[in-house]
């Protein structure tokens, strides 16, 4: 039995011996020290085994988020349509099931520092889904055609599967939010660049993967670089042939 209704059993008991108690002497000691005790433990017993169920129903909605993650972690293995069509068909039910159940558990809450980050990364998830799914094809695209732009294709890809991934995180720590210890950190009037600084932090990794790639700084030497010398170069040849001509 779980310790809430142990505690809310025993404060019954408790409440039986103080009727029997006072029944046979309205002022008896004990009998008074039962019934305070015993309406104390049914108000703390009832609030543990509310708590209780409340946190069993987070641990279900974060059960549907972790299941999704799971999913997302197939997108690197998808290589043909096929496997997307299916990967897909997977996904909307469990994508639809944490979105339903995300925000029928943000309009509950009585914090709202909570609740709108709740909201805000049900949106965030909304926007994401058909870009990341849009990504898929492109990448099989190029992938399958043998493109030049299949390792961009990849690069934007993987971007926003991990900017799903972390949404999808974000939305599981807010689900696991038991007070408002956060209000501070969430509000006041430094919100805004503390919701910059955040969003700095997410996108420096990002950042700093892309640049860590060697093809990446070929790429960017060539278009800063070489290219706009070879086309002055060009330029100017061409007038040296006008000129000569």
């Amino acid at each position: 039995m779980p310790p809430a209704l142990f505690r809310v059993e025993e404060a019954s008991q408790f409440l039986q011996d103080a009727v029997q108690l006072l029944g046979q002497d309205p002022t008896s000691q004990l009998g008074r020290k039962r019934l305070i005790e015993g309406s104390r433990g049914i108000l703390q017993g009832t609030l543990a085994v509310l708590v209780a169920f409340d946190l069993s129903e987070v641990r279900k909605i974060v059960e549907y988020c972790k299941s999704v993650l799971a999913m997302l972690g197939q997108v690197e293995h998808i290589r043909s349509f096929s496997e997307l069509a299916e990967f897909v068909k997977n996904l909307t039910p469990c994508m639809a099931r944490m979105i339903k159940e995300v925000d029928e558990r943000q309009q509950e809450l009585v914090i709202q520092s909570h609740a709108e980050l709740l909201e805000r990364g049900i949106a965030q998830v909304k926007r994401i889904t058909p870009i990341l799914i849009s990504s898929i094809k492109l990448f099989l695209n190029t992938t399958q055609q043998g493109l030049p732009a299949a390792h961009e294709a990849q690069l934007n890809r993987d971007y926003f599967l991990r900017q799903m991934s972390d949404e999808i995180q974000e939305i599981i720590r807010g689900l696991q939010l038991t007070s408002a210890d956060d209000i501070d950190w969430q509000c006041g009037e430094h919100a805004g660049l503390r919701s910059a600084k955040n969003l700095i932090g997410r996108l420096a990794k990002y950042a700093t993967a892309w640049l860590a790639d060697p093809m990446v700084i070929k790429a960017v030497t060539f278009f800063t670089f070489d290219m706009p010398f070879r086309f002055i170069e060009s330029v100017l040849n061409k007038k040296g042939k006008i000129f000569k001509d």
